[in-house]
């Protein structure tokens, strides 16, 4: 009974299930952590203004982040911009795809989000505050940490990824 109850979580529409990232609590208590500790030493040294500039930051990042990925998954061939929305389920907020996404889509609009993202807030310096500046930087970067680690330990090009709410799945055809 339970080989056959593994066989059917295993495999979805046809994909063989390759391997599972679980994300603890702990991770996402971590994750958290690292994200307070930028505010809080930048409150401690320059005053609480730099709370509402984290605030503003971060809603600057996650626009820009949903800007650039309807840009380029409205020219990716392959991929629906529908099934990508606004999410805020620890460890993954932001832009995601909802269900199931290939992997070399994935890592494509991920890694082209960290490098244009970059340069757009490198655009702002003649603008704004060296502060807001590392903001944006640490915000940018903090958001796409955890979709970056499962880029670098991600099983097949070949595959495809689901997110879930405490684990990444890996499948195959």
């Amino acid at each position: 009974m339970s080989r056959h109850r593994m066989s059917q979580d295993s495999t979805i529409y046809q994909y063989t299930l390759v391997g599972k990232i679980p994300f603890s609590d702990i991770f996402n208590v971590l994750y958290f952590t690292v994200l307070l500790l930028f505010p809080v030493m930048e409150i401690l040294l320059s005053g609480w203004s730099q709370l509402i500039s984290f605030l503003l930051g971060f809603g600057l990042v996650q626009v820009l982040h949903l800007f650039i990925i309807r840009a380029m998954l409205s020219i990716q061939p392959e991929s629906e911009a529908s099934s990508w929305s606004l999410q805020f389920r620890p460890p993954w907020i932001g832009v995601l795809p909802k269900q199931f996404c290939s992997v070399g889509l994935f890592q494509r609009v991920h890694v082209q989000l960290l490098w244009i993202g970059l340069a757009f807030i490198g655009c702002l310096v003649p603008w704004t505050s060296a502060a807001f500046l590392c903001t944006l930087v640490y915000i940018h970067v903090w958001i796409l940490l955890p979709r970056l680690l499962i880029l670098m330990m991600r099983k097949e090009n070949s595959a495809i990824v689901k997110l879930g709410e405490r684990d990444v799945s890996y499948y195959k055809p």
